[in-house]
């Protein structure tokens, strides 16, 4: 449609930028309230928020915190805890990054841009 070459005009893929906010936590959270409003402040922004637990702290008020985040605003937020993790890197990058794709695209629809297909990196590519 007319409309959708117009938005697609819009956006130049590679003016297009995302990024992945990295939070390590020790689990101790002074102000819940603050976290979470900073975390909705952020929803719109083209941005993952991925938070790992590190320690043995108990990470139930941060989980709700996640929670929270994403059923008030765009769902951007992960968690996961480091410790089920910390012998195996491979589990732990599986269990950190599996939401991600799903939060980019959720990101670009809500933006109106169009899906693209996928052609692979050149090696000209600015992947920066």
């Amino acid at each position: 449609s007319d409309a959708e070459a117009s938005r697609a005009k819009r956006y130049d893929v590679r003016s297009l930028k995302y990024g992945v906010l990295l939070i390590l936590t020790d689990g101790i959270v002074s102000d819940a309230e603050a976290t979470k409003s900073l975390l909705h402040a952020v929803s719109d922004l083209p941005l993952s928020v991925l938070i790992v637990g590190i320690g043995a702290a108990d990470f139930r008020l941060m989980q709700e915190i996640v929670e929270y985040s994403n059923q008030t605003s765009r769902p951007n937020v992960s968690f996961v805890a480091y410790r089920p993790h910390q012998h195996d890197p491979r589990s732990l990058s599986r269990a950190a990054l599996k939401d991600i794709p799903a939060q980019v695209v959720d990101y670009l629809k809500r933006k109106g841009v169009p899906p693209r297909r996928y052609s692979g990196l050149s090696e000209t590519s600015n992947c920066s």
